[in-house]
């Protein structure tokens, strides 16, 4: 940094122009900057100087990069969030599903062994749609159950590859219906241990919600790659962009932003990926796309 301009992305200028004005150090800073498609959270301490005579001779500026344990911050507060919601939704589902079981049975018998004197077919059609509605909301108590009490890991040797080609496949169909284009871009990594079906499962709700954001002409991609010690699992794509607002709340459990979202699919891949004892980070701006990466041992 010495003799070199201030990089525009951080707040330097501004802080140590402040340090000059008020002639005061400036402790624990905080600004971002983006690097190589990678948000960085830096921390910055601004200290002034003074000669002999008591006068402000330097400032200067030592800046921290703070990345990695804001995310490990950020990730302990969204599991302990995951987990008291978890415990409160199973709880709920278990007394809604008694009575939803029964509404259900008293339906089928309605449908089966009453036949009214008028509207025989309207009659037959709204008990239909009373038991349907009734298996749908039972399904969704279901995955609250399973959110709550998750079953523990059954860890094997992965090649990621596979894997993503894999997923790749499932969500084609649905991705290419709508026009939209899905890649892998694997590079070769290790064998890792990991339970294939949970992680598979993971991919899958990132790589759905892609989907379902995406439009004609859109891309959805999948990748991974060698990071030190780590491997990191890519889902991307260069749909619409998350907003701001809605950055920090898309892993809380039952927060969606679609008509006919349930709020449990990213809770779930944050749940698998904390299983995995990894971490999970997104980079979005509106109308630049969506980066999920999970960064696993």
């Amino acid at each position: 940094m010495i003799g070199k301009p201030c990089p525009a992305p951080i707040d330097v200028c501004g802080w140590l122009t402040q340090a000059l004005e008020t002639e005061k150090d400036l402790v624990d800073q905080q600004g971002s900057v983006t690097v190589q498609e990678k948000q960085l959270v830096i921390h910055g301490d601004i200290t002034v100087l003074r000669d002999g005579q008591g006068r402000v001779d330097t400032v200067f500026a030592v800046l921290r990069d703070m990345t990695q344990q804001q995310r490990l911050a950020d990730q302990i507060k969204r599991q302990e969030q995951l987990t008291a919601m978890g415990h409160l939704a199973s709880g709920v589902a278990h007394e809604i599903r008694n009575p939803l079981n029964a509404v259900s049975m008293i339906a089928q018998r309605l449908g089966l062994e009453f036949a009214p004197k008028e509207d025989a077919e309207e009659y037959h059609r709204l008990t239909q749609t009373v038991v349907s509605e009734s298996r749908r909301i039972n399904d969704i108590i279901q995955q609250f159950l399973t959110f709550a009490k998750p079953a523990p890991l059954n860890r094997g040797k992965c090649r990621v590859e596979e894997l993503l080609h894999h997923v790749a496949g499932v969500i084609k169909p649905a991705a290419e219906a709508k026009g939209i284009k899905v890649t892998v871009h694997a590079q070769t990594v290790r064998e890792i241990e990991i339970d294939r079906d949970k992680m598979e499962q993971a991919l899958l709700n990132l790589a759905q919600n892609s989907v379902d954001a995406c439009s004609n002409g859109d891309e959805v991609q999948l990748a991974c790659r060698p990071m030190g010690d780590k491997v990191h699992l890519i889902v991307r794509d260069n749909g619409p962009g998350i907003q701001q607002a809605d950055l920090g709340k898309i892993f809380h459990l039952y927060y969606t932003t679609r008509e006919k979202g349930t709020g449990i699919g990213l809770s779930l891949v944050q749940q698998i990926v904390n299983q995995h004892d990894g971490l999970i980070t997104v980079n979005s701006s509106p109308g630049q796309g969506a980066t999920f990466t999970m960064e696993l041992s």
